[in-house]
């Protein structure tokens, strides 16, 4: 078992673990990994929409499936609501919206989409994934006066050790730890997780063992291949009927990671145990990282427009420019109106007033100079 100094049922706390320590070492060469580039790209985590509700899991009955399938969809809105306002917010907003009913959240609601079905005479079970409107939700929470963020962490790779009766396992179906974190939305938190796929590949380039004994080149031979910003190893026991005992401990960029906690499930076993286990942490990460984050919302401000040259030695550092632009979420767009070989006349649409786009351009390496009439753009580093 992996040592942890924390408490059991304590929350996450500062902490290290020589897994943790792994991770500063040197990279594994990629000679290790299995794949071929376009099997690392289908590994690469998805972006996180805090807005987005996945694994929304529905039964319902009616007179016929199509009414069941109506009723399964009204809930679903429902239970997805909840979750996403227990995301963005605390559990005191999610009991404030309570009372909001299935067609107040279906108007704020943008598409829904189904992983899996199955319909009968009178029933209708589904896993579907629901996406909010993020402009809806934020007015929900300005009239509600609900302090809330939206704000995501850099996404963590999170490795499931089952240390059952006959010894650790990390991959395959026996792993009941592992299973329980593909089966809830990890991709979606504030915190996202990268949960491997257990592949051949990922079973061939490290095993249990090398984790629990934080076997650098093995471990980083995965995280490489998923594009990890951090990792938690997290293992699991059998403590009982219907209870698992589970340690995390590791790096994330909501910072050193050491819980451990004793979960039981009312019923279903250690897969049920395990799922219940796997919620309650997901959850005290997105707690810890919504620590001094949360904000009331205010409407976006006005855009305003400025016209600027920009000089460049290359089309391909003009590229470079244009995207660390583009990634300032104050910068709405940089239209084009003239290029050449060494210099670019642009409109430039941003929010705020320029003192504020003057210090956001300094944050991005670039200083913003008047000579004459003609606003400039140059890059500083």
């Amino acid at each position: 078992m992996i040592p942890a100094s924390s408490r059991p049922g304590t929350p996450l706390r500062q902490g290290s673990h020589r897994a943790g320590r792994a991770l500063r070492s040197p990279l594994a060469l990629l000679a290790v990994l299995v794949t071929a580039a376009f099997l690392a790209a289908q590994a690469a985590p998805a972006h996180a929409n805090p807005f987005t509700v996945s694994g929304v899991l529905v039964d319902a009955k009616a007179e016929d499936a199509s009414a069941a399938k109506l009723k399964a969809i009204g809930e679903a809105q429902v239970i997805a609501f909840k979750r996403m306002i227990r995301r963005l917010s605390t559990e005191e907003a999610a009991k404030k919206l309570d009372t909001l009913g299935p067609a107040t959240i279906g108007r704020m609601m943008a598409s829904l989409s189904i992983e899996q079905e199955r319909s009968g005479p009178g029933r209708y079970i589904a896993r579907l994934t629901i996406t909010f409107l993020p402009d809806e939700i934020r007015k929900l929470f300005a009239n509600s006066g609900i302090l809330f963020t939206e704000q995501t962490a850099e996404p963590a790779m999170l490795l499931a050790i089952w240390d059952g009766p006959d010894g650790p396992v990390l991959w395959g179906d026996s792993n009941p730890w592992g299973n329980a974190w593909r089966h809830i939305d990890t991709t979606n938190a504030l915190t996202p997780l990268v949960i491997p796929l257990g592949d051949v590949a990922d079973r061939s380039t490290v095993t249990a063992q090398q984790v629990l004994a934080g076997d650098p080149v093995h471990i980083e031979a995965l995280t490489s291949r998923y594009d990890g910003k951090g990792l938690l190893v997290a293992t699991a026991r059998p403590a009982g009927d219907n209870t698992v005992h589970v340690t995390v401990t590791g790096s994330s960029a909501v910072g050193q990671i050491n819980y451990e906690e004793t979960i039981t499930a009312k019923s279903g076993g250690d897969k049920a145990a395990a799922r219940k286990a796997a919620r309650r942490f997901l959850t005290a990460m997105q707690d810890r990282w919504k620590e001094n984050r949360l904000t009331r919302y205010r409407p976006p401000a006005p855009e305003q427009t400025i016209t600027l040259a920009i000089p460049f030695s290359g089309i391909g550092e003009w590229n470079r420019i244009r995207g660390r632009l583009l990634a300032s979420r104050m910068i709405s767009s940089v239209d084009v109106d003239s290029l050449s070989g060494n210099g670019a006349m642009v409109t430039m649409t941003y929010r705020y007033n320029l003192d504020a786009l003057s210090l956001e351009l300094r944050r991005r390496g670039f200083a913003l100079t008047r000579a004459g009439n003609q606003w400039v753009l140059r890059q500083s580093y």
